[in-house]
């Protein structure tokens, strides 16, 4: 099993495949240009307004990236978490690229801060989304 934080290289592996397979690197040529590597877009939200000592749920959302390895981690006032930590299944968009969503399930304490960082390696830095005291 892998390390959460690695990546693989999905480019790498479909030029394996279809080496494995026979086809032509023309194939591959049509996929580089069709599905370029991107990630852009990601998102952090809670499922009611925060209130103390209540579970909750956030939600974190990376979408429209390609291809599709992403890694997200949750922090509680700057220490990783990951109890309560659920990672839905890639889902696949319209336009080739992917979407994925993180969960973290909590229950919020007076003055906490929680933060989720996306990573993907089309992005040169980690996009990081925080929620705290202030937007309860």
């Amino acid at each position: 099993m892998l390390p959460l934080n690695t990546f693989w290289d999905f480019t790498d592996w479909v030029t394996g495949l279809l080496s494995a397979s026979g086809l032509t690197t023309q194939l591959l040529g049509i996929l580089e240009l069709k599905h370029r590597c991107s990630f852009n877009h990601s998102f952090v939200y809670i499922r009611y307004e925060g209130e103390e000592n209540v579970v909750n749920t956030f939600y974190c959302l990376a979408k429209h990236f390609y291809p599709p390895t992403i890694n997200f981690t949750w922090t509680k006032n700057g220490v990783e978490v990951t109890e309560g930590v659920f990672n839905l299944h890639y889902q696949h968009n319209d336009d080739g690229t992917f979407h994925r969503i993180s969960t973290l399930t909590f229950t919020p304490q007076e003055g906490d801060v929680y933060s989720c960082k996306v990573e993907h390696q089309a992005s040169q830095q980690p996009l990081t989304r925080t929620w705290g005291k202030a937007e309860m």
